[in-house]
């Protein structure tokens, strides 16, 4: 080859490398962007009875939650991401589904990796009103929110490596093996009324665990596995009636295993089996109720009546704390061991919420009133609603007072209205619940009043979820 030749050679390179480096520069660079998005699928011209749902991201906090029955759409998805590295905007949450005969698939997946992630908030809104459910979730270090009744649900599994899980689930079915697993995220689990088909796992190595469950079945023989390698687990259960059932509860753990147990003897018999290494032991229960065969291993006298639910419990850890309670009774309201005052007495509550105009550019405002559990059901709160002064500066103010029950059988904990709120585009969604612990009280309200005002320049609608 000529010199000059490998010349013009050197000068084509030298300048196609040029032409890219600049803007390959820049899109590396670590600045902060922000991206917002919203994808919906609508039900026209989808004859689907069945809908699963998958989401992935890698951080964030990820809410599943429900649309209105009424709703067109089967899922809406919003998004709101601030992240650094190189990521087409488009591109950050990528949302797709497939047909197949009445089953419909719907893809969720944050594209944006976990070191790149400043903050997100996801939220998959999916209609209640269709027959069946799976809900397949894989959140990295991301945190997920599940609140849901009256579905029935065909798959569900939580895989996380230190993301934390809050579920919530009332009046339902789940027929496959309900899974969870976590490396190191915390999970809170609250579960009423519920029919499992098949088994209830959960597996992690050092989160904490809550799990509160009030009168979930298991259909004919089940196993309820917990498994925490060197987190804390602490299980809170009551069961109300007879269920036909045969449970094996396994719990194994190396750190600080927790149970207490509602259920009256009437409807039940039960073997407890415990293992542990230099850990101390306790098992608190009624005089009469367990009879202790050897050394931690306990019965009941009537473990012989198949006509009885079967309740095995094995207990494992090899360096910490088992403590087991039974409670030989109804636990007819949820906060029963939590009250101290025989004579109910009423507890006033009083408070306010405001959007400001200046600082959300939208022209129309979604509000969502979210439903509480009462028992075995679910209910909702009555709202107000009331025009601004066309003069005013606020988008929305929310005005509450609430009078509720402190009482022996209600409890003692404080209640409120829990309300936040998300923007996308020019959409303004606002969400309004009750604020309780459900383990410490029930939200028995005397009398309340909540006054939602609205600013009459902007498109206002609410929804009940």
């Amino acid at each position: 080859m000529k010199k000059s030749d490998i010349a013009v050679v050197i000068i084509i390179v030298c300048g196609f490398i040029g032409l890219f480096a600049t803007p390959i520069f820049l899109l590396s660079s670590t600045s902060e962007k922000n991206v917002e998005g919203m994808y919906n699928i609508s039900s026209t011209g989808k004859a689907v009875s069945n809908i699963e749902i998958r989401v992935q991201s890698q951080g964030g906090i990820i809410n599943i939650l429900e649309l209105n029955e009424a709703s067109k759409n089967i899922v809406e998805a919003e998004w709101d991401i601030t992240h650094t590295g190189i990521y087409i905007p488009e591109l950050c949450v990528m949302v797709s589904y497939k047909l197949n005969g009445d089953l419909i698939k719907i893809n969720v997946f944050c594209l944006v990796e976990e070191i790149h992630i400043k903050s997100l908030t996801l939220n998959v809104y999916f209609n209640p009103s269709y027959e069946k459910y799976s809900f397949l979730f894989n959140t990295g270090g991301g945190n997920l929110v599940f609140d849901s009744s009256d579905i029935n649900i065909d798959q569900f599994e939580f895989i996380s490596r230190s993301g934390n899980l809050d579920f919530k689930l009332n009046n339902s079915n789940i027929e496959d093996d309900f899974q969870l697993r976590s490396d190191t995220g915390d999970l809170r689990v609250f579960i009423d009324n519920t029919n499992f088909s098949k088994n209830f796992i959960c597996k992690s190595y050092s989160g904490e665990h809550l799990f509160d469950l009030w009168n979930i079945r298991f259909e004919s023989v089940a196993n309820f596995e917990v498994s925490n390698t060197i987190g804390f687990s602490n299980i809170k259960w009551a069961n109300h009636y007879n269920k036909s059932q045969n449970v094996n509860v396994h719990l194994n753990s190396n750190g600080i295993v927790r149970m207490k147990f509602w259920c009256p003897l009437e409807i039940m018999r039960s073997d407890v089996y415990a293992s542990r290494g230099s850990g101390e032991f306790q098992f608190i229960k009624p005089t009469g109720t367990f009879t202790e065969l050897s050394d931690l291993h306990f019965q009941t006298a009537n473990l012989d009546n198949i006509a009885l639910d079967a309740y095995n419990f094995t207990v494992n850890t090899i360096s910490g704390d088992i403590e087991l309670f039974y409670v030989n009774c109804f636990k007819w309201q949820r906060s029963c061991n939590y009250g101290n005052d025989f004579f109910p007495y009423n507890v006033t509550r009083s408070g306010n919420y405001s959007i400001s105009a200046h600082h959300h550019s939208v022209s129309s405002i979604n509000l969502y009133n979210r439903k509480y559990i009462y028992l075995n059901e679910s209910r909702s709160l009555t709202l107000n609603y009331q025009e601004l002064q066309i003069t005013s500066e606020k988008l929305l103010y929310v005005d509450w007072n609430i009078k509720y029950l402190h009482a022996m059988g209600i409890g003692k904990a404080p209640i409120s209205l829990d309300i936040s709120n998300s923007t996308s585009d020019d959409l303004l969604s606002v969400f309004i619940g009750v604020n309780y612990e459900l383990d410490r009280i029930l939200p028995t309200f005397t009398e309340y009043n909540i006054t939602v005002f609205y600013h009459p320049s902007y498109t206002f609608n609410h929804y009940l979820i």
